[in-house]
């Protein structure tokens, strides 16, 4: 493929990746119910994440001191072992909730990243088609996350295209091929 293709076709692969990334996330989002695992039970049926084992609780009784049990002046210690217990939530620990918003956040991250392509691709005078279907691709992915942003960067797609399309017939010349000297 030739080089000058690459900026559109990157444009247009994230913005298709980013698609159905973004109506994952949002219909999870709109069934997800808090503290319920669904998602995780889904991904662990999938293969993709398993449970920790948990063993049995285990009861241990040390005696110190057996006469004086005997006389009941003291009790023996016990130790239990292997009770599930709450700790803190580890940075790297998976749950609905994060894997809801990771999910999320990288929709946003390959729709920005299409958009970005599909302008410097308008800028480098690229072939258009693979670029407007991959903004296209990417305004409708951030549309389907964020409303307003999709709305928000439509319109600021369309003002930078006829901005440097007005440009180039204005100033007459490519501004790539001209600092170049191509």
């Amino acid at each position: 493929m030739p080089l000058k293709k690459r900026f559109g076709l990157l444009s247009l692969l994230s913005g298709a990746f980013a698609i159905p990334i973004a109506m994952i996330a949002t219909y999870l989002q709109s069934v997800y119910r808090p503290a319920t695992g669904a998602v995780l039970q889904w991904l662990e049926k999938m293969g993709f994440v398993r449970q920790s084992d948990v063993s049995a609780p285990l009861l241990q009784v040390l005696s110190l001191f057996p006469d004086l049990e005997k006389l009941g002046l003291v009790k023996p210690v016990v130790f239990v072992s292997g009770v599930p217990e709450m700790t803190e939530i580890g940075a790297l620990s998976l749950n609905d909730g994060r894997a809801i918003s990771l999910l999320l956040m990288l929709s946003g991250l390959l729709a920005l990243v299409s958009i970005g392509a599909a302008l410097w691709a308008e800028y480098r005078r690229e072939p258009t088609p693979l670029a407007s279907a991959g903004y296209i691709c990417g305004v409708l992915a951030l549309a389907l996350v964020w409303p307003l942003a999709g709305l928000v960067s439509a319109i600021a797609g369309i003002a930078a295209v006829l901005v440097l399309r007005y440009q180039r017939e204005h100033q007459g010349g490519d501004p790539i091929s001209a600092r170049d000297g191509l």
